[in-house]
């Protein structure tokens, strides 16, 4: 980016002192930190450097690939990290999320979150059987968005807002996608087209329309008026209305819930 744009976190930090109250700032939208490239690793340092240069600003780091954020820190940050770096790991599905946990669970930051987006499948969040609490202060979800987007069954959101309050981590839907469902449809007004099926039937009329879609909890979707061979129960109607509609609420509440940590520079 620009040396215009390498700028603003000193305008920013300057700001948050002024008003007394730390700013956060999420790091390399367009970008991952941690990739292992050489052309990443002067812009890197610089960014590390320009870190610890705001401290009234809450850097969020986030990466797809955990393992290579130990040997890329400083070595001044490998046994804690700045007060004021939060640091996340990016997964979609158990798979990755497995992956990603057993590199961030070392890491020193005040904060570890876990960025579940787009979210592609039912995950089970890992929990420290010492105490029963999360690994990780934060836990963002979201649906994917775009062309290509495939739709979130509501559960999956659901089990992860409440695995979240089991543990006392925060947790924060951002977002729903491409693909929505809810008990009013939002476009029109017409009927409820969230309804369940059970194994054996429908248990409600189906209030659906060309280009809606089934989705099971494995994340299979069909067509509507298609069936499953081998779905897994419940099945969720979607409808494909943009993200712009969409929204953020989960079953009528607004979940936007951050770490109660405040670093003081």
């Amino acid at each position: 980016m620009s040396e215009k744009y390498w700028e603003q976190p000193f305008k920013w930090n300057e700001a948050a002192k002024k008003a007394g109250k730390p700013a956060k700032v999420f790091c390399a939208s367009m970008a991952d930190v941690f990739e292992d490239n050489p052309q990443v690793i002067e812009w890197r340092h610089r960014l590390f450097d320009l870190i610890v240069a705001t401290p009234y600003l809450t850097w969020q780091l986030l990466t797809k690939r955990a393992e290579n954020i130990m040997p890329f820190v400083p070595p001044s940050w490998q046994d804690q990290f700045p007060e004021n770096v939060w640091m996340g790991g990016s997964a979609e599905n158990q798979k990755r999320l497995e992956e990603q946990v057993k590199y961030l669970v070392h890491v020193p930051a005040v904060v570890r979150y876990l960025s579940l987006e787009p979210l592609l499948g039912p995950l089970t969040l890992p929990v420290d059987c010492n105490d029963g609490s999360g690994f990780f202060d934060w836990v963002i979800v979201g649906g994917e968005s775009g062309t290509h987007a495939r739709p979130m069954h509501p559960d999956w959101v659901r089990s992860l807002r409440d695995q979240c309050h089991d543990m006392g981590t925060s947790f924060f839907f951002k977002q729903w996608g491409e693909w929505y469902t809810d008990k009013i449809r939002i476009d029109t007004g017409e009927p409820s087209f969230a309804m369940w099926r059970s194994y054996e039937h429908f248990t409600q009329k189906l209030w659906a329309k060309k280009g809606d879609v089934c989705v099971d909890m494995a994340g299979d979707t069909c067509n509507i008026g298609q069936d499953f061979m081998h779905a897994e129960y419940p099945v969720a109607i979607m409808q494909r209305i943009g993200k712009g509609k969409s929204g953020h609420m989960l079953d009528g509440k607004e979940y936007r819930e951050f770490p109660s940590v405040n670093h003081q520079p």
